[in-house]
């Protein structure tokens, strides 16, 4: 998600590590719609999603020096957001089921908001399509959709989604797991016309 010309996130966090404000910055901006999206998702509680994600940002700048340089940054980011999340939903005594209902593009952009000048027909498809697929994608179990979320939808390698979720889930089982999320998937969308 580095943009090309721009330092990768892991030379920003090493800046950061020296004090460097500006590096912290370009993190935020990189990284604010992406996290926004995901804890969105995560909680299905926009407020809460955005008070998560400062306390993201909050603990990144916070607690940079610990970040060990030699690893990626987005496993260290999405584990830090997901920790904050799944604390949030347990104070609150809600479950930890999530919601696709406001599918993002890579940047936390609801793809469901259209862009002008788009015909109707193609609004009113693209809106049914996207019913669809949220409900086919409730159907499936918490465990199944964050995967799909991490994997899919936040384009994480199997390694990356595997350190975020933690709790011991091995590679394969990271693997066996989203082949059956999507199987799951693909039998609730089966005859429906996307």
């Amino acid at each position: 998600m580095t943009p090309t010309g721009e330092p990768s996130d892991e030379t920003l966090v090493a800046r950061c590590q020296m004090g460097d404000y500006a590096a912290f910055e370009i993190l935020y901006r990189r990284w604010q719609k992406p996290i926004l999206g995901y804890l969105t998702q995560l909680t299905r509680d926009r407020e809460a999603a955005a008070c998560l994600s400062q306390e993201t940002f909050l603990k990144v700048f916070e607690h940079s020096e610990r970040f060990d340089t030699s690893r990626r940054f987005t496993t260290w980011f999405y584990t830090i957001a997901r920790n904050g999340a799944l604390d949030w939903l347990t104070s609150k005594h809600r479950t930890t089921s999530m919601s696709l209902s406001g599918i993002a593009d890579q940047d936390g952009v609801p793809i469901d908001h259209a862009a002008p000048l788009v015909p109707i027909e193609t609004l009113l498809s693209r809106q049914e399509s996207l019913g669809i697929l949220r409900e086919a994608l409730e159907g499936l179990t918490p465990v199944h959709r964050e995967i799909i979320e991490l994997i899919i939808f936040r384009e994480l390698s199997y390694e990356e989604a595997s350190d975020i979720i933690g709790g011991g889930v091995s590679l394969g089982t990271l693997r066996s797991r989203l082949h059956h999320a999507l199987r799951h998937l693909r039998n609730a969308l089966e005859g429906k016309d996307l």
